[in-house]
């Protein structure tokens, strides 16, 4: 009986060991298995590139050329800068408008002539009509001087005849005119004014324009 127990311990020993030996064998067996697994999780690990910092992609990124914007409908709009530049730019001086000077188109001119008793009318400087007149007395002479036809009337009535043309004499009243005495015609008998035949008055005071000189020499 105690050899049949010490058999059985030593068979259960053996048991023993020979399970212990493999169980040891199966360790060694996986170990590296599972170094390789960690070594090649490892290499998988250094082979990946490191995570990349968000950048801002390219549609993002503000334009740096000198393209001007352009609105909706295709117009370039122009910027700040330029709109200050046209702002602060002079503004060429406006040129003064040139003075009309106007020209008279009146050709003609009047010397009257006390001595000869003579109204000369001319044409551009050439001796156009001669009419005989009546002039101021020696108590109320023509006045000589330079003076131009200021205002025209027809029918002005009484003494005047039929036309009277008013001179630019100052402080007087004094004209050329028809008369209702043609006897004194060619004399020294008005009292300044320069009387002429009805029909050569009438005819005088057609081409005759205001402002056209009067020289009474």
């Amino acid at each position: 009986m105690k050899r049949f127990f010490s058999l059985f311990s030593i068979y259960f020993l053996l048991f023993f060991l020979l399970a212990g030996c493999k169980s040891k064998d199966n360790l060694s067996s996986e170990l590296p298995k599972e170094k390789s697994k960690g070594i090649e999780n490892n290499i998988v690990l250094v082979d990946q590139p490191p995570a990349q910092p968000n950048t801002p992609s390219v549609e993002n990124t503000p334009s740096t050329n000198n393209t001007p914007n352009t609105n909706l409908s295709g117009t370039p709009q122009t910027s700040t800068t330029e709109n200050q530049k046209k702002a602060e730019a002079p503004t060429p001086a406006a040129k003064p408008a040139k003075k009309e000077q106007k020209k008279s188109a009146n050709p003609h001119k009047i010397v009257v002539n006390r001595n000869k008793k003579t109204l000369v009318v001319y044409k551009n400087g050439t001796p156009f009509e001669t009419y005989p007149v009546a002039v101021g007395k020696s108590e109320t002479p023509t006045p000589k001087g330079s003076y131009e036809i200021l205002e025209k009337s027809k029918n002005p009535g009484g003494p005047y005849g039929p036309r009277w043309m008013g001179l630019s004499v100052p402080g007087g009243h004094y004209g050329i005119h028809g008369t209702n005495e043609p006897d004194s015609i060619g004399k020294a008998v008005s009292k300044g004014c320069i009387r002429m035949n009805n029909n050569d008055v009438k005819n005088l005071y057609k081409y005759i324009q205001i402002g056209t000189p009067v020289e009474i020499i």
